[in-house]
């Protein structure tokens, strides 16, 4: 990981040992798009080069289970994969990284709900929205603790940033092509500096406690988030 600010993020890459910095010219340019996870070279490099690089694992993938492009297909067996996903001889994934759903994984779902209460004389609502936690794992021990993180965040409050507020002022933190921009505001940088207020998570309830194909396991979790809204 980098630490000049100008420049924020992962500072380069490892091309078959060697370092790449993130300023390489020329056959190794490349810039790391961090929506998707993944390194983009400007030009093709030699089939079978191994591309590594420095950063915080996420062990739970966190998705929105409400943007979902295209059908997507879960991913088990990470660390033994199977035939289903490889291409028979080469060992390559034969599913594009941008469909796959890796394990254990966390899709927040926005229900279509919503409700208001009055907040005070003169103006202002408490909206209150559910939302849904799809807990996966490819055991039960990892979805019954990914159901405790979740349901145990009841009362929780989270400090949201004006996003409206950034867009005025063009400091979003990463560019179109999701790769940190020169000085990018970090997330206590971002609420400090673009206030959106608190969400509060309420009535967090365990509504399902499933199993898939035997080797999936599924939870849900189920929350309402209550905020202020103070111009309607």
């Amino acid at each position: 990981m980098g630490t000049n600010n100008t420049k924020p993020g992962i500072s380069g890459v490892y091309v078959d040992g060697a370092f790449k910095p993130s300023t390489t010219v020329g056959a190794y340019a490349h810039y790391v798009d961090y929506f998707d996870g993944r390194v983009v070279f400007d030009t093709a490099i030699p089939t079978g080069s191994v591309v590594q690089a420095e950063f915080s694992y996420k062990w739970i993938n966190v998705l929105f289970a409400n943007n979902v492009p295209w059908l997507r297909e879960i991913q088990k067996d990470t660390s033994q994969p199977n035939s289903t996903f490889n291409n028979v001889g080469d060992g390559e994934w034969d599913v594009p990284p941008e469909l796959r759903i890796q394990l254990p994984a966390i899709a927040v779902e926005v229900v279509p709900r919503r409700t208001f209460k009055g907040y005070q004389l003169g103006g202002g609502q408490w909206v209150y929205t559910d939302v849904l936690f799809h807990c996966l794992a490819e055991s039960d021990i990892t979805r019954n603790a990914l159901v405790d993180i979740v349901s145990l965040q009841s009362d929780k409050n989270i400090h949201l940033f004006n996003s409206n507020n950034i867009n005025t002022n063009a400091d979003f933190p990463l560019d179109y092509r999701g790769t940190p921009v020169s000085g990018a505001l970090r997330y206590p940088d971002l609420v400090e500096s673009y206030d959106g207020g608190l969400l509060r998570l309420t009535n967090s309830t365990v509504q399902e406690m499933t199993m898939f194909d035997g080797d999936i396991y599924g939870g849900i979790v189920r929350m309402t988030t209550e905020g202020i809204k103070s111009n309607i």
